[in-house]
Protein backbone atom coordinates (compact mmCIF):
# COMPACT_ATOMS: atom_id res chain seq x y z
CA UNK A 1 0.00 0.00 0.00
CA UNK A 2 1.11 3.74 -1.06
CA UNK A 3 1.81 6.18 2.04
CA UNK A 4 -1.17 8.60 1.99
CA UNK A 5 0.81 11.48 0.74
CA UNK A 6 1.85 10.02 -2.66
CA UNK A 7 -1.95 8.63 -3.22
CA UNK A 8 -3.35 12.21 -3.11
CA UNK A 9 -4.07 13.74 -6.49
CA UNK A 10 -2.63 17.44 -8.18
CA UNK A 11 -6.16 18.63 -7.46
CA UNK A 12 -5.84 17.70 -3.75
CA UNK A 13 -2.31 19.39 -3.11
CA UNK A 14 -4.02 21.99 -4.69
CA UNK A 15 -7.09 22.70 -2.95
CA UNK A 16 -4.98 22.37 0.06
CA UNK A 17 -2.70 25.04 -1.19
CA UNK A 18 -5.66 27.60 -1.94
CA UNK A 19 -7.03 26.97 1.91
CA UNK A 20 -3.27 27.61 3.11
CA UNK A 21 -3.61 30.88 0.91
CA UNK A 22 -7.22 31.86 1.89
CA UNK A 23 -6.09 31.62 5.73
CA UNK A 24 -3.43 34.44 5.02
CA UNK A 25 -5.99 36.37 3.00
CA UNK A 26 -7.97 39.05 4.67
CA UNK A 27 -11.08 39.02 4.90
CA UNK A 28 -11.63 41.81 2.42
CA UNK A 29 -9.32 40.74 0.41
CA UNK A 30 -10.60 37.32 -0.04
CA UNK A 31 -13.85 38.84 -0.84
CA UNK A 32 -12.05 41.11 -3.77
CA UNK A 33 -10.57 38.11 -5.02
CA UNK A 34 -14.23 36.27 -5.12
CA UNK A 35 -15.88 39.80 -6.60
CA UNK A 36 -13.72 39.98 -9.49
CA UNK A 37 -13.20 35.77 -9.95
CA UNK A 38 -17.36 36.33 -10.32
CA UNK A 39 -17.32 39.31 -12.60
CA UNK A 40 -14.45 38.05 -15.03
CA UNK A 41 -16.62 34.29 -15.18
CA UNK A 42 -19.88 35.69 -15.63
CA UNK A 43 -18.77 38.59 -17.81
CA UNK A 44 -20.95 39.53 -20.78
CA UNK A 45 -19.44 40.35 -24.25
CA UNK A 46 -20.37 43.64 -23.82
CA UNK A 47 -18.76 43.70 -20.38
CA UNK A 48 -14.89 43.43 -21.39
CA UNK A 49 -12.82 45.60 -23.97
CA UNK A 50 -13.10 44.48 -27.31
CA UNK A 51 -10.25 43.89 -29.47
CA UNK A 52 -10.68 45.53 -32.82
CA UNK A 53 -7.32 44.58 -34.28
CA UNK A 54 -5.04 41.06 -33.55
CA UNK A 55 -1.46 40.62 -34.78
CA UNK A 56 1.71 39.96 -34.28
CA UNK A 57 4.59 42.05 -33.33
CA UNK A 58 8.09 40.55 -33.95
CA UNK A 59 11.02 41.74 -32.03
CA UNK A 60 14.31 39.53 -33.41
CA UNK A 61 13.10 36.46 -33.33
CA UNK A 62 10.10 36.36 -30.84
CA UNK A 63 6.55 36.57 -32.19
CA UNK A 64 4.31 37.78 -29.70
CA UNK A 65 0.33 37.76 -30.49
CA UNK A 66 -0.79 41.37 -29.79
CA UNK A 67 -4.46 43.39 -29.94
CA UNK A 68 -5.98 46.73 -29.89
CA UNK A 69 -8.32 47.38 -28.07
CA UNK A 70 -11.60 49.62 -28.84
CA UNK A 71 -9.85 52.50 -26.80
CA UNK A 72 -6.80 51.90 -28.49
CA UNK A 73 -5.13 50.31 -25.36
CA UNK A 74 -2.67 48.30 -27.05
CA UNK A 75 -1.68 44.61 -25.51
CA UNK A 76 0.38 41.70 -25.87
CA UNK A 77 -1.18 38.47 -24.70
CA UNK A 78 -0.21 37.05 -21.42
CA UNK A 79 1.10 33.95 -23.25
CA UNK A 80 3.15 36.09 -25.66
CA UNK A 81 4.30 38.70 -22.84
CA UNK A 82 5.33 35.45 -20.64
CA UNK A 83 7.47 33.72 -23.66
CA UNK A 84 9.28 37.34 -24.80
CA UNK A 85 10.46 37.47 -21.53
CA UNK A 86 12.13 33.88 -21.86
CA UNK A 87 8.95 31.89 -19.51
CA UNK A 88 6.63 29.92 -20.04
CA UNK A 89 3.36 30.62 -21.98
CA UNK A 90 1.34 29.88 -18.53
CA UNK A 91 1.50 31.54 -15.13
CA UNK A 92 2.78 28.89 -12.57
CA UNK A 93 0.52 26.95 -11.15
CA UNK A 94 -1.62 29.19 -8.11
CA UNK A 95 -0.25 32.61 -9.56
CA UNK A 96 -3.85 33.33 -11.63
CA UNK A 97 -3.88 36.17 -14.18
CA UNK A 98 -6.68 37.95 -12.94
CA UNK A 99 -6.46 39.15 -8.93
CA UNK A 100 -2.69 39.40 -8.41
CA UNK A 101 -1.35 42.77 -6.69
CA UNK A 102 1.71 42.40 -9.25
CA UNK A 103 2.35 40.50 -11.70
CA UNK A 104 4.03 37.25 -11.03
CA UNK A 105 6.97 37.31 -13.47
CA UNK A 106 7.72 40.54 -11.45
CA UNK A 107 6.74 39.34 -8.11
CA UNK A 108 10.29 37.70 -7.00
CA UNK A 109 12.74 37.99 -4.30
CA UNK A 110 15.59 38.96 -5.96
CA UNK A 111 13.45 41.54 -8.80
CA UNK A 112 12.28 43.34 -5.66
CA UNK A 113 14.64 45.71 -5.64
CA UNK A 114 14.53 46.52 -9.18
CA UNK A 115 10.88 46.95 -9.28
CA UNK A 116 9.51 50.10 -8.39
CA UNK A 117 5.72 50.87 -6.98
CA UNK A 118 4.23 52.93 -9.93
CA UNK A 119 5.32 49.25 -12.03
CA UNK A 120 4.15 47.24 -9.46
CA UNK A 121 0.86 48.95 -9.85
CA UNK A 122 0.98 48.96 -13.53
CA UNK A 123 1.13 45.38 -13.93
CA UNK A 124 -2.53 44.43 -13.47
CA UNK A 125 -3.58 41.94 -16.47
CA UNK A 126 -5.97 42.80 -18.70
CA UNK A 127 -8.89 41.17 -19.65
CA UNK A 128 -10.55 41.79 -23.32
CA UNK A 129 -12.44 40.09 -25.70
CA UNK A 130 -10.73 38.79 -28.94
CA UNK A 131 -12.24 39.26 -32.53
CA UNK A 132 -13.97 36.17 -32.35
CA UNK A 133 -15.43 36.69 -28.61
CA UNK A 134 -13.15 34.78 -26.35
CA UNK A 135 -12.01 36.03 -23.53
CA UNK A 136 -8.03 36.46 -23.13
CA UNK A 137 -5.49 37.90 -20.68
CA UNK A 138 -3.09 40.79 -21.87
CA UNK A 139 -0.52 43.18 -20.29
CA UNK A 140 -0.86 46.51 -21.83
CA UNK A 141 2.63 46.27 -24.71
CA UNK A 142 4.31 49.48 -22.86
CA UNK A 143 5.33 47.30 -20.13
CA UNK A 144 7.83 45.02 -21.62
CA UNK A 145 10.25 47.26 -22.25
CA UNK A 146 9.98 48.31 -18.38
CA UNK A 147 9.93 44.68 -17.63
CA UNK A 148 12.67 43.72 -19.77
CA UNK A 149 14.70 46.79 -18.29
CA UNK A 150 14.01 45.59 -14.36
CA UNK A 151 15.56 41.70 -15.31
CA UNK A 152 18.55 43.22 -17.13
CA UNK A 153 19.00 45.67 -13.80
CA UNK A 154 19.06 42.59 -11.73
CA UNK A 155 21.05 40.52 -14.02
CA UNK A 156 23.57 43.73 -14.22
CA UNK A 157 23.81 43.59 -9.99
CA UNK A 158 24.48 40.09 -10.22
CA UNK A 159 20.89 39.54 -8.30
CA UNK A 160 19.46 36.74 -10.40
CA UNK A 161 19.69 33.56 -9.34
CA UNK A 162 21.11 30.64 -11.98
CA UNK A 163 17.47 29.65 -12.84
CA UNK A 164 16.33 32.80 -13.72
CA UNK A 165 19.56 34.05 -15.82
CA UNK A 166 17.78 33.13 -18.95
CA UNK A 167 14.69 35.63 -18.23
CA UNK A 168 17.31 38.05 -18.79
CA UNK A 169 18.72 37.00 -21.85
CA UNK A 170 15.45 37.36 -23.12
CA UNK A 171 14.57 40.21 -21.56
CA UNK A 172 18.40 41.43 -23.43
CA UNK A 173 16.88 40.53 -27.31
CA UNK A 174 13.87 41.92 -26.37
CA UNK A 175 15.31 45.17 -25.32
CA UNK A 176 17.45 45.17 -27.82
CA UNK A 177 15.76 44.31 -30.81
CA UNK A 178 12.46 46.68 -29.55
CA UNK A 179 15.31 49.48 -28.79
Amino acid sequence: MMPKAVTKSAAEFGAEGGKKRAERLTRARRSEIARIAATSRWATPGDLPQATHTGELHIGEAVIPCAVLEDGTRVLTQWGFLRAIGRSGRPAAGRGSDVEKMAPFLDLKTLKPFVSSELASSTKPVLFRLPNGIKAFGYRAELLPQVCEVYLQARDERALLNTQEKFARASSCRHHCAG
